[in-house]
C-alpha cells in the first residue's frame, strides 16, 4: 500500500462531522457525495502503484470540509488540476463541478451547483441522488446514496447509482497515459477511421482516431454493461460479451422501441470465435436509452452496450458501418503503440510462409495452417494468390491469445477484383493455427433490438 493510499485510509477512518452535537463518521455522511470520490482515488491511487495507469502515483487529492457548524480534523486540498475544466459541457462535467466544490470545502456552492444540475438535467438519477444528499447532510440526517448509514456493512451490495458515481470520478481521476493505447489494437489499416474500446470495470467506452500518425483517444463516455456482467455465453444470460466485434449495421430513434433510445448499432455477436467456444445468443449492441432516464446504472441492460443517448449520437457519428472494430474487455491493458505492435509483427512470418505456400498450389500445404477443428468457408477463386493483411486485432485475455487478420485476398484470375477476408488465429503449442476463414460482408441486415415484456420495462423505469 502507498503512503498516500494509507493517508487517504487514515483520513477516511478519522474524520468526524458534528451536526447537532451528534458525531457522525464522514464516511456515512458524504458516502455519496465526498467519500465515493475518496474511495475511487484510494482505489486508483493503488491501481497506480502496480503499474496500471500512466498517472503518476502522488495525485494530489485532499479531505473535504465540512458544512457550517461542523468540524474536521483535517485542512482541504482542492483537487489539483481541476477536473472541471478538462471536461467538455455536458451533466458530467456539471456533476463533477459538485465534487470538486466539495472537495474545497464550499458545501454552499456544491448545493447550488446540484440545484443547476437538477434543473437542467431532470431525468440524471445521480445527479438527484445526489442533491438529495446534500440536502439530507444540510438538514443533519447523513446519507450515503440510498444505502444505510447507521449500521454500514461491507457484506450489503452497493448502491448502483453510487457504484455509477465511483465509476464516472475513477474514470476522469485516472485517466490512460497520453499516447497510450489499448493492447488489442495491433495495427489497423488506413481505410478503417475509427475504433471503439470498452472497459466493462470502468464502465467507459473509449473512441479513437486513427490516421497516419496512429491511433489517438479522441473521447470516452460513461456506459453501462449487461446486468449480470460480462463474458456473454448463452442467450438469455444478461451478460454482455468480450471479444473482439464489428459494428454491423446502425438503426435510428424511429426505427426501433423507445427503451433503445436515440439508436442502435448491432454488433457481430457470436463472432467466428465465439461460435467455435460453444457461445449462444443475439441481439447484442451498442444503443441508447429510454427518454426519463439520463444513463442507465453500471450493470443493468440485457446484455447490451449503453451509452446517454447524447454521447450515443456522437459515438455513432464517427463510426462507419462494417469498419469500425469494437474491442469489449472486462479490464483493458493500455500500452504503447509499439507494444501493440508486437502482435501483428508476430503473425507476420506464419501468414508469409503461407503464402508461400499457397504459391506451390499444393493443395495439402494449406491444411497445415487449418486448426482440424477449424471452419473455413469455400473462396472459389480466392484459393491460390496471395493474401494481404491489412489490420491486426488481438485478444489476450484467455489462455491462448487470439489475432483476427482482416486483409485483401486477391483472386487467382487476375481479371477478377480482390476480396476482402477476414481470419481468425490462435495458437496451438506455440504455433499459430488458423481456426476460421470467410469474406467480409459487403452488407448486413440488422434486426430491430426485442421488445420487452411489461415486466422488464417496468423494471428499467424502476
Amino acid at each position: 500500500m502507498t503512503p498516500q493510499l494509507t493517508k487517504l485510509g487514515s483520513l477516511i477512518a478519522r474524520t468526524r462531522v458534528c451536526f447537532g452535537g451528534r458525531q457522525t463518521r464522514a464516511v456515512a455522511v458524504f458516502g455519496g457525495l465526498f467519500v465515493g470520490g475518496l474511495v475511487a482515488v484510494a482505489l486508483l491511487l493503488s491501481s497506480n502503484a502496480r503499474g496500471v495507469s500512466g498517472r503518476a502515483a502522488d495525485s494530489p487529492v485532499g479531505s473535504v470540509r465540512a458544512p457550517a457548524g461542523a468540524e474536521s480534523t483535517e485542512p482541504h486540498r482542492a483537487l489539483n488540476p481541476p477536473l472541471f475544466a478538462q471536461l467538455k459541457p455536458g451533466p458530467e462535467a456539471q456533476l463533477v463541478s459538485v465534487y470538486e466544490a466539495l472537495a474545497e470545502g464550499q458545501f454552499d456552492k456544491a448545493s447550488e451547483l446540484s440545484q443547476a444540475l437538477v434543473k437542467k438535467y431532470p431525468n440524471f438519477a445521480l445527479g438527484r441522488l445526489l442533491q438529495a444528499d446534500l440536502l439530507a447532510t444540510r438538514a443533519g440526517q447523513p446519507a450515503a446514496l440510498g444505502a444505510p448509514v447507521n449500521s454500514p456493512s461491507a457484506s450489503e451490495p452497493i448502491n448502483p447509482r453510487r457504484m455509477e458515481a465511483l465509476r464516472r470520478l475513477g474514470a476522469l481521476l485516472d485517466p490512460p497515459a497520453k499516447g497510450l493505447v489499448p493492447r488489442e489494437f495491433a495495427r489497423l489499416a488506413p481505410e478503417v477511421r475509427t475504433a471503439v474500446a470498452v472497459d466493462a470495470s470502468r464502465s467507459r467506452l473509449y473512441i479513437f482516431r486513427n490516421g497516419p500518425g496512429g491511433l489517438s483517444l479522441i473521447a470516452d463516455f460513461y456506459a453501462s454493461v449487461g446486468q449480470a456482467g460480462v463474458s456473454k455465453h448463452a442467450e438469455g444470460d444478461m451478460r454482455t460479451p468480450l471479444g473482439i466485434y464489428w459494428i454491423t449495421g446502425a438503426l435510428t430513434a424511429n426505427q426501433i422501441r423507445p427503451i433503445f433510445g436515440a439508436g442502435a448499432m448491432g454488433l457481430n455477436y457470436p463472432n467466428a470465435w465465439d461460435r467455435s467456444q460453444g457461445k449462444s445468443g443475439r441481439g447484442v449492441y451498442v444503443h441508447g436509452v429510454p427518454d426519463e432516464t439520463l444513463a442507465r446504472e453500471p450493470y443493468s441492460t440485457d446484455g447490451c452496450v449503453a451509452l446517454s443517448n447524447l454521447d450515443y449520437l456522437e459515438v455513432a457519428a464517427k463510426i462507419t458501418v462494417l469498419q469500425t472494430p469494437v474491442v469489449i474487455a472486462e479490464s483493458l491493458d493500455w500500452v504503447t503503440p509499439a507494444t501493440a505492435a508486437e502482435a501483428a509483427r508476430a503473425i507476420e512470418p506464419t501468414l508469409a510462409a503461407r503464402n508461400a505456400s499457397r504459391s506451390t498450389r499444393a493443395a495439402n500445404d494449406e491444411l497445415m495452417w487449418h486448426d482440424p477443428n477449424g471452419t473455413f468457408e469455400n473462396l472459389k477463386g480466392y484459393t491460390l494468390a496471395p493474401f494481404k493483411p491489412t489490420s491486426v486485432i488481438g485478444w489476450f485475455h484467455d489462455a491462448a491469445p487470439l489475432l483476427v487478420v482482416t486483409g485483401v485476398q486477391a483472386a487467382d484470375d487476375a481479371t477478377r477484383p480482390p476480396m476482402a477476408v477476414r481470419q481468425y488465429w490462435t495458437q496451438r503449442e506455440g504455433q499459430w493455427r488458423m481456426v476460421f476463414e470467410g469474406a467480409v460482408p459487403l452488407a448486413v441486415k440488422v434486426e430491430s433490438p426485442p421488445v420487452l415484456t411489461r415486466q422488464q420495462a417496468q423494471h428499467r423505469r424502476s
